[in-house]
């Protein structure tokens, strides 16, 4: 189109010469014709003067190139003549653009994956490839930072931090406990100060609503067979509430005294919860009816007795006392159980409850609050840091995480969407 308007100067110059020789009535005729020439160039000279020409977009370089299984990532693109119509692939996953800086910098966000994987990021401009770069995915450690009202979120296989996943005060969160990913793939926070699960997008981390409202300040949550079951510290009892919707289905535990960690057997179905009044891990057999069934109100203590929508006690199943025992865990072969009271790990005997291992903690840890198991390895957290020690010897291995600030809390490992029974 450029080189448009030269062709047509050119044309007008070589037809005045020939009008030039040309008789008196040929000329008046050529002239007339020359005219229209004329007027048309100098429109075509107008148009191109104020025309704006698009040069192809192109990418120079995709920045980070990793991130959470949650997605969210911002990715940024920086090249030259960006606009909001290029799409990002993430392994045959399209997002268009969310966000222009200006024409060299643009961005867009990654999707959620259901695990850590590694993908191909394919950024286009219609169907023109522009470039393309390896994404990769990592598992997510989220900690819950107690006295500072937040969700910090780690890498979990590297200890690097990422992120506040739910800033402070978010949606009112005060003092947070339990964390747990729903039925729905969002998030969700016991918040002791606001005595309420809070539900949080599982992708993004910003506040959706208040999902329930927990009579004497929730501790441990978990999803389990489409409920949510959180354990009421102050109010002595586990309590069950749709997975869904919220709404309450009644006591599942009863008296007994500030219950605190909750973990469900995925092999026989009972329910283990640690007392941090009582120093021991209690066992309950599933109800009588099994844990499909609707549950009902009691009013005296004989009526309990008989109802067939509880939890049955069992027995106190570890052997031996850990003093304000908190977080637990569940390994192929053991039970782990942390203190914030004892610089000690607690192993017992998966099937017997027998103590097998009280294995020690470095100078530098106190005030343990939590344990999970990962990658099998099992991590500790502690005042500002999350310890990484050996299973099955009990040998610290390194500081995983460390923030400064940090009072936990708890820990929650999510490597997966997948929601298994009592994750």
């Amino acid at each position: 189109m450029k080189a448009f308007a030269p062709c047509r100067a050119k044309q007008i110059y070589q037809m005045c010469g020939q009008i030039l020789q040309q008789s008196r009535p040929e000329r008046k005729s050529a002239l007339h014709e020359m005219r229209l020439l004329m007027r048309r160039a100098q429109l075509l000279l107008f148009l191109l003067s104020h025309a704006a020409f698009v040069d192809a977009a192109q990418v120079f370089s995709v920045a980070p190139t990793t991130g959470p299984i949650e997605g969210y990532t911002r990715v940024w693109m920086t090249g030259s003549a960006l606009h909001a119509g290029i799409t990002c692939a993430f392994g045959g996953k399209s997002m268009s653009v969310a966000g222009t800086g200006n024409s060299t910098h643009v961005w867009c966000h990654a999707p959620r994956v259901s695990a850590g994987q590694q993908v191909t990021l394919v950024i286009q401009d219609g169907g023109t490839t522009l470039i393309t770069r390896q994404y990769t995915y990592h598992p997510s450690l989220f900690v819950s930072d107690y006295s500072g009202h937040r969700i910090v979120r780690f890498n979990a296989d590297t200890g690097a931090y990422v992120d506040d996943f739910v800033p402070t005060s978010s949606g009112g969160l005060d003092r947070p406990w339990g964390m747990a990913f729903g039925i729905d793939h969002n998030f969700y926070v016991a918040s002791e100060g606001t005595s309420s699960i809070i539900q949080y997008d599982g992708s993004s981390g910003k506040f959706l609503r208040r999902f329930c409202s927990v009579p004497g300040e929730p501790r441990g949550i978990v999803f389990h067979y489409q409920d949510l079951f959180v354990a009421s510290a102050h109010g002595n009892a586990v309590l069950r509430y749709n997975g869904q919707t919220g709404s309450p289905r009644g006591t599942f535990v009863h008296d007994i005294l500030s219950p605190w960690g909750i973990a469900f057997d995925r092999y026989s179905n009972d329910t283990y919860v640690s007392s941090e009044r009582k120093d021991h891990v209690y066992r309950y057999k599933q109800p009588l009816q099994g844990l499909w069934g609707e549950l009902g109100i009691v009013q005296s203590a004989n009526e309990r007795q008989q109802d067939r929508t509880f939890a049955r006690f069992d027995r106190v199943f570890t052997n031996s006392i850990v003093p304000a025992c908190m977080g637990l865990v569940f390994t192929v072969d053991s039970l782990y159980v942390v203190s914030p009271e004892v610089s000690k790990i607690a192993r017992f005997n998966r099937t017997s409850g027998e103590l097998m291992h009280m294995f020690d903690q470095p100078e530098a840890a106190w005030h343990s609050s939590d344990i999970k198991e990962y990658r099998d390895y099992v991590y500790v957290l502690n005042e500002h840091q999350v310890h990484k020690y050996h299973r099955l010897n009990g040998e610290f291995i390194r500081v995983h995480a460390e923030l400064a600030g940090l009072v936990g809390g708890v820990l929650l490992f999510h490597h997966n969407d997948n929601l298994a029974m009592g994750d």
